[in-house]
């Protein structure tokens, strides 16, 4: 099978740090090439740009550098994805999380989509605007996929809502739960270090919507009241994104101010491994919020898989895994009591800490082996192909407006572009006011020829008309035109308009509409006037035709 890899970040490169984003998506493409398949891979052209930015080209090392070049070869955007995927030609389309799914349409070949972790909670975080056009994107996004892949099963929670609003047919049979992927070839550990034991590790991308400062601070309190230990903090900005850090860089210097503490900068994934297997205890304590709670931190699986028993977060999924192998203490951030009960089994207990080693390796065989973990998702691609028999193309949903009156001097024109083929339904919400609607509301769709941009005044074709009786309208409910499908309606130009021949506009209903014009919504017409930056509350459904 050849499988056309879409990432969200460069991939590890040698001799240089990455993220975690990043090594999750290159434990997929390791764990294919484990089971035999051909994975070409294609990571963003702003990630690339990014990346030729914060580093100097010519100083990679030449195994860098080669395979950098290769990357930036097949690098993508929303331009050129589609023209990669007729090239390559692929059987299996993954992509390493939904914002790298940019297609305007669904490709013919299946497509998964491994959904990682909560972007949107992440872009709160860090106080992106537009967050309603990310939920549209998002919505977009998962409706072109086939199968998804999550971390743990509070995720899969989280994203079964978003691909039933995407109206995803039996989503729950399409998602395998998956923590993470890495190398089946674990490190040897050295023997203890009983000079600088115990020596607690905390690294990562430094990322604005984490806060790990309690547990540090009293592990460093707890290193130099007992006048033993260390603590290493590894970590600095994200490599290829400029993503604001967050508290870290006035933690790392405070810490540091305690003689028993170190610190390294990010490092590139061997080198981080190599300092891993010299330490006895990792940290990831963070305060609580919903991204933490959803997150399968891929720092932590890493400690785990280099043998590095972890005091973890009581409120996490992974958290489960670590209890049930015994792999490392799970408590509350917040608690210190307990977290110095912890601190004093870990100073007082050696063995105990070589036995908790390990069962994080073990734990890591038994879960994070690529080539077991990849397993259940080509399990699911084995079975017969399932028929996406309808999926959402546009959807608009965020209601603010319901003032555009249709009487029979003023009908309604929603013009957009269809993504997919076989258009089948065209929704609208309408507003009766809590009134007696006594006119009927026509609604017809037509598709237009050539625009260019003048969509009045094109031709266009009648394709359905349909009549909803006044009276049966319900305020602020979806009304619905039901087609026969359009086989070739994926790229065409479509109008959607609403008419009636009330002559009061205060006795007539409206529709709702909202502020904004996201692709592939185009004009929107309240008569003669032109609607400036707003769009109906709208919904398309096309049939599926492929298998």
């Amino acid at each position: 099978m050849r499988v056309l890899v879409f990432t969200t970040d460069i991939i590890p490169l040698p001799g240089v740090p990455t993220s975690g984003t990043a090594l999750r998506t290159h434990g997929f493409i390791e764990g294919f090439r484990s089971h035999g398949h051909d994975v070409i891979v294609s990571v963003p052209l702003t990630a690339v740009s990014g990346f030729a930015h914060t580093y100097d080209l010519a100083s990679l090392d030449s195994a860098a550098k080669a395979k950098f070049d290769e990357l930036r070869r097949f690098a993508f955007d929303g331009s050129n994805q589609a023209k990669i995927i007729s090239d390559v030609n692929p059987d299996l389309i993954f992509c390493g999380h939904w914002p790298a799914m940019t297609l305007c349409a669904k490709p013919s070949q299946a497509v998964v989509i491994d959904l990682a972790g909560p972007h949107l909670l992440e872009r709160h975080y860090q106080g992106m605007p537009n967050q309603i056009g990310a939920v549209l994107a998002k919505l977009n996004a998962v409706s072109k996929a086939d199968y998804f892949v999550v971390s743990g099963p509070a995720q899969r929670l989280y994203f079964l809502s978003f691909l039933l609003r995407a109206e995803i047919q039996n989503p729950e049979n399409r998602i395998v739960t998956i923590p993470m992927p890495l190398s089946p070839e674990i490190p040897k550990r050295p023997a203890v270090d009983c000079i600088h034991f115990p020596h607690f590790v905390f690294g990562g991308v430094f990322l604005p919507w984490q806060d790990p400062a309690q547990g540090l601070r009293q592990i460093s309190t707890a290193l130099s009241s007992r006048h033993q230990g260390l603590l290493s903090l590894i970590g600095g900005k994200h490599p290829n994104y400029d993503i604001k850090s967050g508290i870290y860089a006035e933690l790392f210097d405070e810490l540091l101010q305690n003689p028993r503490v170190k610190s390294l900068p990010l490092l590139p994934y061997p080198e981080f491994i190599n300092e891993l297997l010299t330490k006895d205890v990792a940290v990831d304590l963070m305060k609580w919020n919903l991204e933490r709670q959803l997150a399968v931190t891929i720092r932590t699986t890493t400690y785990l898989w280099s043998g590095v028993p972890v005091i973890y977060n009581d409120y996490a999924d992974l958290g489960r895994l670590i209890s049930s192998y015994d792999a490392g203490w799970c408590v509350d951030p917040g608690n210190t009591a307990a977290l110095d009960a912890v601190l004093a089994e870990i100073f007082d207990n050696p063995a105990m800490l070589r036995r908790k080693s390990e069962n994080a390796l073990r734990l890591a065989r038994e879960m994070f082996s690529w080539d077991i973990a990849v397993s259940p998702l080509l399990n699911l691609l084995s079975l017969p192909a399932t028929k996406r028999l309808r999926e959402t193309d546009i959807i608009l949903d965020f209601p603010d407006n319901a003032g555009l009156p249709v009487s029979r001097e003023q009908a309604i024109e929603q013009y957009f572009v269809c993504r997919i083929n076989g258009l089948t339904r065209v929704e609208c919400r309408i507003a009766t006011h809590n009134r007696t609607i006594q006119q009927p509301l026509w609604l017809s769709l037509y598709q237009l020829e050539k625009a260019n941009g003048e969509y009045r005044g094109a031709t266009k074709q009648l394709i359905a008309r349909s009549e909803l009786a006044g009276d049966a309208l319900r305020n602020n409910e979806w009304c619905s035109l039901d087609i026969e499908p359009v086989a070739d309606s994926a790229g065409k130009t479509f109008l959607f308009k609403i008419e009636s021949d009330e002559e009061d506009a205060l006795a007539s209903a409206s529709p709702w509409a909202v502020r904004g014009k996201p692709y592939p919504l185009l004009q929107l017409y309240h008569g003669e006037n032109h609607i400036d930056n707003s769009s109906l509350c709208f919904r398309t459904t096309c049939a599926g035709s492929h298998e």
